[in-house]
């Protein structure tokens, strides 16, 4: 009885390890979207603080829509970019070094929107 116990309890230590995400440092020096940054993990408070500090609405649409410019630390820089009509394009599928920018907004497509 206590091994099975046992067993199930390093049964579930192991895909707890497993399951449990760890929130990703953004590069040094790199701009990204508010929505590449929440999905990372970690950056939700700080940006919406940033965008706080700056009279905006901290749930509006900068706060996914914004361009975020990571410190040498990982941390983000007290500014924002506005990408305005064209929106903040994410690459984090792709080549999250690069970075994000304010060329159109990809739907799950290989094609940028362009129904404006």
């Amino acid at each position: 009885m206590v091994k099975t116990i046992m067993s199930a309890l390093a049964i579930l230590a192991a895909i707890t390890s497993l399951t449990t995400a760890t929130p990703v440092k953004c590069n040094n020096a790199t701009e990204y979207c508010g929505a590449t940054l929440i999905d990372r993990g970690g950056y939700l408070v700080d940006i919406r603080t940033i965008l706080e500090n700056h009279g905006e609405d901290p749930d509006g649409p900068l706060l996914k829509d914004g361009l975020f410019r990571c410190n040498e630390d990982g941390k983000l820089e007290n500014s924002f970019r506005n990408c305005g009509e064209n929106k903040c394009r994410g690459n984090e599928h792709h080549y999250p070094e690069t970075g994000d920018d304010c060329h159109g907004q990809w739907h799950g497509s290989i094609l940028p929107d362009i129904d404006k």
